[in-house]
């Protein structure tokens, strides 16, 4: 029975070790497996039989990797965070292997010539107050160290969120060589793409953190949802757009990125605009049954769905000239229930939503999702290539994912439908850029930087008034 539970045991350890992946929920339930697992190896002692896959702890490699397993742990990881830095590209299989060997043999040196000399030393195992002023001053160096580190870093964002600052004011004046202006001015612009001349994630260029002075927080009447009010009375150039003067812009975080642009757009022409989003919600009529590969909780369900009947009351109610929407709909997994692949679900329930909106004389303008940054685009790949052109690149293909939304809206061929596509201010015919006019074009993994958008202001409103005539 012993050798049985062992087998088993050991068998889901392996099931753990090859099927658990990146979207796997870890830290979280799924830990209990490789934690449970090994205690109750550990529980069920040493004694096997022959056929046991325990037997193979007996091994003598693997004795002596148990015995060096505390210092694999203490160098492993920083091994991982550094190596990116020390071979300025992402780590590939081959890098893989060789952090493994460097790892064990680190790790088999400080087990030597560290911890088992320290034991042996005698002033460190004689009295306990001997060990401990050692320890007492390793521990107030590694506090000083980590102080000094922290002030300065800290330093560091102040003074690139001022630079930022700086750029986001010239950024938004347009017709320079910055971010997107570099790709319509190409002929007169001598950097197309880079390197970067801003750090990349500074919190100063957080899309949520976009915001005007016309603008107030509320909630929307009769409901908790809350939006930004803004009112930019006095139009300063009105032109194609003059007609449109009430406008909602709805979605989730990835309609959040498109308010740096849009509120330029916005004051330029003197609309009346009404912004609401929720993170994790799709803008259509249907249950988002998984956002990133997690599966959504029914706590989120009703806060979708309270979010989304708020919207429809609202629109009923101001019957906007213009609604702009925009859902990281690749990362967005719906279930209506119908057994329907994505694009048919996504179809119906475009059809439901907007419908209404339409029925009240709304025009309704989808923006194509951007590319998804991940870590070939990101603030990870640009951090490391600060000097490189074109350091961050990645095949189109690979990070355009479909947006089945903004493809229904173009194939409707409708005049109170349509679509916006800006894809041409991230990508060229084969690969899209993290680094456009020396700007960083993402702020993390999936989402605009303010500084970049900024710079999509002209592009936007072009688009905007082709698609709207």
């Amino acid at each position: 029975t012993r050798g049985t539970v062992q087998l088993l045991a050991y068998i889901s350890l392996a099931f753990a070790m090859f099927m658990f992946s990146p979207k796997t929920a870890f830290p979280g339930p799924w830990a209990i497996v490789p934690v449970g697992l090994t205690a109750l190896i550990i529980a069920l002692g040493p004694t096997t039989p022959k056929w046991s896959p325990a037997q193979v702890l007996n091994w003598r490699p693997v004795q002596y990797t148990g015995a060096i397993s505390y210092s694999i742990y203490l160098w492993h990881w920083p091994l991982i965070v550094l190596g990116p830095w020390l071979v300025l590209h992402e780590l590939t299989f081959w890098d893989d292997i060789v952090i493994l060997c460097l790892t064990v043999v680190l790790a088999a040196l400080t087990k030597k010539y560290v911890e088992e000399r320290g034991q042996r030393m005698k002033t460190l195992s004689g009295k306990a107050r001997r060990s401990l002023l050692p320890a007492l001053a390793s521990v107030i160096l590694v506090a000083v160290i980590s102080f000094s580190v922290f002030s300065w870093s800290k330093q560091l964002d102040a003074s690139d969120a001022t630079k930022i600052s700086a750029i986001q004011e010239q950024a938004a004046q347009g017709g320079s060589c910055l971010g997107a202006s570099a790709l319509v001015n190409a002929t007169s612009c001598t950097v197309t793409y880079g390197p970067s001349v801003i750090t990349p994630g500074n919190k100063a260029d957080a899309p949520w953190f976009a915001t005007a002075k016309e603008c107030s927080h509320k909630v929307m009447s009769g409901g908790k949802t809350p939006v930004e009010e803004c009112n930019f009375a006095q139009p300063q150039n009105p032109a194609a757009l003059g007609w449109v003067h009430n406008v909602m812009l709805i979605g989730d975080s990835h309609a959040e990125h498109w308010r740096a642009p849009i509120y330029q757009i916005a004051r330029a022409n003197g609309w009346h605009l009404v912004y609401t989003a929720l993170g994790g919600c799709s803008t259509v009529e249907a249950l988002v049954s998984e956002v990133a590969g997690q599966p959504t909780t029914p706590g989120q369900h009703a806060a979708c769905r309270q979010w989304r009947e708020e919207v429809q009351r609202r629109v009923q109610i101001d019957k906007p000239d213009l609604i702009l929407l925009s859902n990281f709909v690749a990362e967005e997994t719906l279930d209506d229930g119908s057994g329907h692949d994505q694009s048919q679900q996504y179809s119906s329930a475009s059809v439901k939503t907007f419908s209404p909106w339409i029925a009240k004389g709304s025009r309704v303008i989808v923006i194509r999702d951007v590319p998804t940054a991940g870590t070939d685009l990101g603030p990870e790949c640009v951090s490391k290539h600060m000097k490189v052109e074109r350091g961050c690149s990645a095949a189109r293909a690979k990070v355009l994912l479909p947006d089945v939304v903004a493809d229904w809206a173009q194939s409707q061929q409708s005049p109170s439908i349509g679509v916006v596509d800006l894809t041409a201010q991230f990508c060229d015919s084969t690969s899209c850029d993290g680094v456009i006019g020396s700007l960083p074009v993402f702020y993390d993994h999936n989402h605009l930087s303010i500084t970049y958008g900024l710079t999509l202001t002209m592009p936007l409103a072009a688009a905007l008034s082709q698609t709207l005539r």
